[in-house]
Protein backbone atom coordinates (compact mmCIF):
# COMPACT_ATOMS: atom_id res chain seq x y z
CA UNK A 1 0.00 0.00 0.00
CA UNK A 2 1.37 3.40 -0.98
CA UNK A 3 1.10 6.78 0.68
CA UNK A 4 -0.18 8.08 -2.65
CA UNK A 5 -2.56 5.26 -3.55
CA UNK A 6 -5.29 7.03 -5.61
CA UNK A 7 -7.84 4.22 -5.17
CA UNK A 8 -8.43 4.91 -1.48
CA UNK A 9 -11.57 6.81 -0.43
CA UNK A 10 -11.00 10.41 0.62
CA UNK A 11 -12.61 12.36 3.44
CA UNK A 12 -12.89 16.14 3.57
CA UNK A 13 -12.01 18.79 6.13
CA UNK A 14 -12.92 22.48 5.93
CA UNK A 15 -11.16 25.49 7.46
CA UNK A 16 -13.12 28.66 8.18
CA UNK A 17 -12.57 31.99 9.96
CA UNK A 18 -14.94 34.64 11.25
CA UNK A 19 -14.99 37.76 9.07
CA UNK A 20 -13.44 39.85 11.84
CA UNK A 21 -10.58 37.36 12.38
CA UNK A 22 -11.60 36.38 15.91
CA UNK A 23 -12.23 32.66 15.61
CA UNK A 24 -11.05 29.83 13.41
CA UNK A 25 -13.03 26.61 12.96
CA UNK A 26 -11.86 23.34 11.44
CA UNK A 27 -14.50 20.67 10.82
CA UNK A 28 -14.21 17.31 9.16
CA UNK A 29 -16.06 14.16 8.30
CA UNK A 30 -13.59 11.30 8.82
CA UNK A 31 -15.95 8.37 8.31
CA UNK A 32 -14.21 6.61 5.41
CA UNK A 33 -10.77 7.06 6.96
CA UNK A 34 -11.86 5.84 10.39
CA UNK A 35 -13.79 2.92 8.93
CA UNK A 36 -10.71 1.73 7.01
CA UNK A 37 -8.59 2.06 10.15
CA UNK A 38 -11.05 -0.01 12.18
CA UNK A 39 -11.08 -2.68 9.47
CA UNK A 40 -7.28 -2.80 9.40
CA UNK A 41 -7.13 -3.03 13.19
CA UNK A 42 -10.04 -5.51 13.30
CA UNK A 43 -11.88 -3.32 15.79
CA UNK A 44 -15.64 -2.81 15.48
CA UNK A 45 -18.64 -1.94 17.65
CA UNK A 46 -16.77 -1.50 20.92
CA UNK A 47 -15.30 1.12 23.22
CA UNK A 48 -11.93 0.43 21.65
CA UNK A 49 -13.30 1.07 18.15
CA UNK A 50 -14.92 4.32 19.22
CA UNK A 51 -11.77 5.59 20.92
CA UNK A 52 -9.66 4.57 17.92
CA UNK A 53 -11.93 6.42 15.48
CA UNK A 54 -12.00 9.49 17.75
CA UNK A 55 -8.23 9.60 18.09
CA UNK A 56 -7.68 9.28 14.35
CA UNK A 57 -10.14 12.13 13.80
CA UNK A 58 -8.47 14.27 16.47
CA UNK A 59 -5.05 13.65 14.93
CA UNK A 60 -6.18 15.02 11.56
CA UNK A 61 -7.74 18.04 13.32
CA UNK A 62 -4.52 18.77 15.18
CA UNK A 63 -2.38 18.45 12.06
CA UNK A 64 -4.60 20.86 10.12
CA UNK A 65 -4.58 23.29 13.03
CA UNK A 66 -0.91 23.11 13.99
CA UNK A 67 1.24 21.72 11.20
CA UNK A 68 -0.67 21.10 7.94
CA UNK A 69 2.57 20.77 5.96
CA UNK A 70 4.20 18.31 8.36
CA UNK A 71 3.50 14.95 9.95
CA UNK A 72 1.72 14.86 13.31
CA UNK A 73 1.32 11.87 15.63
CA UNK A 74 -0.71 11.37 18.80
CA UNK A 75 -0.12 8.67 21.41
CA UNK A 76 -2.55 7.74 24.18
CA UNK A 77 -0.67 5.58 26.69
CA UNK A 78 -1.53 3.85 29.96
CA UNK A 79 1.22 2.02 31.91
CA UNK A 80 -0.90 -1.13 32.26
CA UNK A 81 -3.56 -0.97 29.53
CA UNK A 82 -1.32 -0.26 26.56
CA UNK A 83 -1.50 2.47 23.93
CA UNK A 84 -3.23 3.84 20.84
CA UNK A 85 -1.11 5.58 18.20
CA UNK A 86 -2.40 7.66 15.29
CA UNK A 87 -0.52 9.71 12.76
CA UNK A 88 -1.40 11.93 9.82
CA UNK A 89 0.90 13.00 7.00
CA UNK A 90 0.89 16.28 5.06
CA UNK A 91 -0.48 14.52 1.97
CA UNK A 92 -3.49 13.49 4.07
CA UNK A 93 -2.58 9.84 4.62
CA UNK A 94 -3.68 8.80 8.12
CA UNK A 95 -3.34 5.55 10.04
CA UNK A 96 -3.67 4.27 13.61
CA UNK A 97 -2.60 1.35 15.75
CA UNK A 98 -4.03 -0.27 18.89
CA UNK A 99 -1.60 -1.95 21.31
CA UNK A 100 -3.69 -2.96 24.31
CA UNK A 101 -3.49 -5.64 26.95
CA UNK A 102 -7.15 -5.33 28.00
CA UNK A 103 -10.44 -5.65 26.11
CA UNK A 104 -11.76 -2.39 27.55
CA UNK A 105 -10.48 0.84 26.08
CA UNK A 106 -7.72 2.85 27.71
CA UNK A 107 -9.25 4.82 30.62
CA UNK A 108 -8.83 8.59 30.60
CA UNK A 109 -7.38 10.39 33.60
CA UNK A 110 -4.08 9.91 35.43
CA UNK A 111 -1.93 7.93 34.76
CA UNK A 112 -2.96 7.89 31.06
CA UNK A 113 -0.86 10.36 29.09
CA UNK A 114 -1.57 12.09 25.80
CA UNK A 115 1.51 13.00 23.79
CA UNK A 116 1.63 14.89 20.51
CA UNK A 117 4.66 14.69 18.23
CA UNK A 118 4.99 16.92 15.19
CA UNK A 119 7.68 17.82 12.74
CA UNK A 120 8.52 21.52 12.39
CA UNK A 121 9.79 23.66 9.53
CA UNK A 122 13.23 23.64 11.17
CA UNK A 123 13.41 19.86 10.81
CA UNK A 124 13.19 19.29 14.56
CA UNK A 125 10.60 17.19 16.36
CA UNK A 126 8.32 19.03 18.77
CA UNK A 127 6.74 16.95 21.53
CA UNK A 128 4.17 17.84 24.16
CA UNK A 129 2.84 15.53 26.88
CA UNK A 130 -0.12 16.07 29.23
CA UNK A 131 -2.21 13.95 31.58
CA UNK A 132 -5.66 13.11 30.24
CA UNK A 133 -8.74 14.34 32.06
CA UNK A 134 -10.76 11.92 34.16
CA UNK A 135 -14.52 12.05 33.80
CA UNK A 136 -14.43 13.63 30.35
CA UNK A 137 -14.10 12.44 26.78
CA UNK A 138 -11.07 12.51 24.53
CA UNK A 139 -12.12 15.88 23.07
CA UNK A 140 -11.63 17.60 26.44
CA UNK A 141 -8.17 16.05 26.80
CA UNK A 142 -7.25 17.32 23.31
CA UNK A 143 -8.43 20.82 24.26
CA UNK A 144 -6.48 20.52 27.52
CA UNK A 145 -3.35 19.64 25.59
CA UNK A 146 -3.74 22.69 23.34
CA UNK A 147 -4.18 24.98 26.33
CA UNK A 148 -1.42 23.51 28.49
CA UNK A 149 1.24 22.63 25.93
CA UNK A 150 0.55 25.10 23.10
CA UNK A 151 -1.14 27.96 25.04
CA UNK A 152 -4.03 27.93 22.58
CA UNK A 153 -7.60 28.25 23.86
CA UNK A 154 -9.79 25.80 21.95
CA UNK A 155 -13.07 23.91 21.99
CA UNK A 156 -12.97 20.40 20.52
CA UNK A 157 -15.86 18.14 19.58
CA UNK A 158 -15.55 14.50 18.49
CA UNK A 159 -18.35 12.15 17.52
CA UNK A 160 -18.66 8.51 16.45
CA UNK A 161 -21.81 6.57 15.62
CA UNK A 162 -22.24 2.83 15.12
CA UNK A 163 -25.18 0.99 13.55
CA UNK A 164 -27.02 -1.98 15.05
CA UNK A 165 -24.51 -4.37 13.48
CA UNK A 166 -21.63 -2.62 15.24
CA UNK A 167 -20.29 -1.01 12.07
CA UNK A 168 -19.07 2.57 12.11
CA UNK A 169 -21.59 4.84 10.39
CA UNK A 170 -20.03 8.21 11.21
CA UNK A 171 -16.82 9.70 12.59
CA UNK A 172 -16.15 13.41 12.63
CA UNK A 173 -15.16 16.38 14.68
CA UNK A 174 -14.44 20.07 14.91
CA UNK A 175 -11.95 22.40 16.54
CA UNK A 176 -12.67 26.02 17.46
CA UNK A 177 -9.68 28.27 18.18
CA UNK A 178 -9.44 31.77 19.57
CA UNK A 179 -7.18 33.93 17.40
CA UNK A 180 -4.97 36.82 18.57
CA UNK A 181 -6.75 40.18 18.92
CA UNK A 182 -10.16 38.52 18.95
CA UNK A 183 -13.18 40.81 19.17
CA UNK A 184 -14.94 40.48 22.52
CA UNK A 185 -18.40 40.66 20.94
CA UNK A 186 -17.69 37.81 18.50
CA UNK A 187 -16.12 35.68 21.19
CA UNK A 188 -19.06 36.22 23.53
CA UNK A 189 -21.61 35.39 20.82
CA UNK A 190 -19.98 32.12 19.76
CA UNK A 191 -19.08 31.09 23.32
CA UNK A 192 -22.64 31.64 24.51
CA UNK A 193 -23.96 29.67 21.54
CA UNK A 194 -21.60 26.74 22.20
CA UNK A 195 -22.39 26.70 25.92
CA UNK A 196 -26.11 26.78 25.26
CA UNK A 197 -25.99 24.18 22.49
CA UNK A 198 -23.32 21.85 23.89
CA UNK A 199 -20.38 20.44 21.98
CA UNK A 200 -22.09 17.14 21.16
CA UNK A 201 -25.40 18.82 20.26
CA UNK A 202 -23.62 20.63 17.43
CA UNK A 203 -23.66 17.33 15.52
CA UNK A 204 -27.36 16.86 16.19
CA UNK A 205 -28.65 20.37 15.42
CA UNK A 206 -26.66 20.57 12.20
CA UNK A 207 -25.78 17.64 10.00
CA UNK A 208 -22.65 15.53 9.96
CA UNK A 209 -21.16 17.31 6.95
CA UNK A 210 -18.25 19.65 7.60
CA UNK A 211 -19.84 22.86 6.31
CA UNK A 212 -23.07 22.22 8.22
CA UNK A 213 -21.05 21.85 11.43
CA UNK A 214 -19.23 25.12 10.71
CA UNK A 215 -22.52 26.93 10.10
CA UNK A 216 -23.92 25.57 13.33
CA UNK A 217 -20.88 26.69 15.34
CA UNK A 218 -20.77 30.25 14.00
CA UNK A 219 -24.52 30.74 14.19
CA UNK A 220 -25.21 34.36 13.24
CA UNK A 221 -21.51 35.35 13.17
CA UNK A 222 -20.31 36.02 9.58
CA UNK A 223 -17.48 33.76 8.41
CA UNK A 224 -15.66 32.68 5.28
CA UNK A 225 -14.30 29.32 4.16
CA UNK A 226 -10.51 29.44 3.93
CA UNK A 227 -9.93 26.11 2.23
CA UNK A 228 -10.52 22.39 2.18
CA UNK A 229 -8.25 19.45 2.88
CA UNK A 230 -8.58 15.86 1.69
CA UNK A 231 -7.31 12.96 3.78
CA UNK A 232 -7.61 9.18 3.75
CA UNK A 233 -6.41 5.96 5.32
CA UNK A 234 -3.07 4.69 4.10
CA UNK A 235 0.24 3.21 5.20
CA UNK A 236 3.85 3.74 4.19
CA UNK A 237 4.91 0.17 4.82
CA UNK A 238 6.66 -1.89 2.16
CA UNK A 239 9.29 -4.56 1.67
CA UNK A 240 12.16 -2.07 1.68
CA UNK A 241 11.05 -0.59 5.00
CA UNK A 242 10.71 -4.08 6.49
CA UNK A 243 14.19 -4.99 5.30
CA UNK A 244 15.53 -1.78 6.81
CA UNK A 245 13.91 -2.69 10.13
CA UNK A 246 15.31 -6.24 10.01
CA UNK A 247 18.77 -4.80 9.38
CA UNK A 248 18.71 -3.32 12.91
CA UNK A 249 18.63 -6.81 14.46
CA UNK A 250 21.76 -8.45 15.82
CA UNK A 251 23.96 -10.42 13.38
CA UNK A 252 22.93 -13.66 15.09
CA UNK A 253 19.21 -12.88 14.71
CA UNK A 254 19.65 -11.93 11.07
CA UNK A 255 21.61 -15.13 10.39
CA UNK A 256 18.85 -17.21 11.97
CA UNK A 257 16.15 -15.57 9.83
CA UNK A 258 18.30 -15.89 6.69
CA UNK A 259 18.64 -19.64 7.25
CA UNK A 260 14.88 -20.21 7.06
CA UNK A 261 13.90 -22.62 4.23
CA UNK A 262 10.54 -20.83 3.84
CA UNK A 263 9.71 -17.19 3.03
CA UNK A 264 9.40 -14.98 6.08
CA UNK A 265 5.85 -13.79 6.75
CA UNK A 266 5.86 -10.35 8.33
CA UNK A 267 2.65 -8.36 8.82
CA UNK A 268 2.37 -4.59 9.19
CA UNK A 269 0.65 -3.75 12.47
CA UNK A 270 -0.97 -0.64 10.99
CA UNK A 271 -2.56 -1.92 7.77
CA UNK A 272 -2.50 -5.68 8.43
CA UNK A 273 -0.83 -6.45 5.07
CA UNK A 274 1.42 -9.51 5.20
CA UNK A 275 4.70 -9.46 3.28
CA UNK A 276 6.56 -12.58 2.18
CA UNK A 277 10.28 -11.92 2.36
CA UNK A 278 12.77 -14.21 0.65
CA UNK A 279 15.39 -15.18 3.32
CA UNK A 280 18.08 -14.83 0.65
CA UNK A 281 17.56 -11.06 0.79
CA UNK A 282 18.94 -11.10 4.33
CA UNK A 283 22.11 -12.93 3.42
CA UNK A 284 25.34 -11.01 2.78
CA UNK A 285 25.81 -10.23 -0.90
CA UNK A 286 29.07 -11.28 -2.53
Amino acid sequence: MSLTDPTLSHDLGLRAMSEDGSLRVIALNATATARAILNAQQAAGSEVASRLAEQATATVLLRLAMSPDYRLQTVLKHPDHGSIVADSHPDGVTRALVQQSHEATIPLGPPTLLSVHRDTYTGKLHQGVVETLEGYGLSESIAGYLKQSEQIHSVVGLRTLFDDAGELSYAGGYLVQLLPDAHVETLATVTEHLEKTGTQQIFVDGSFESESIIKEIYGEVPYRILGEDQFRFGCNCGEERILSALATLSPAEIAELASSPEPLEIACDYCNITYHIDPARLRPQD
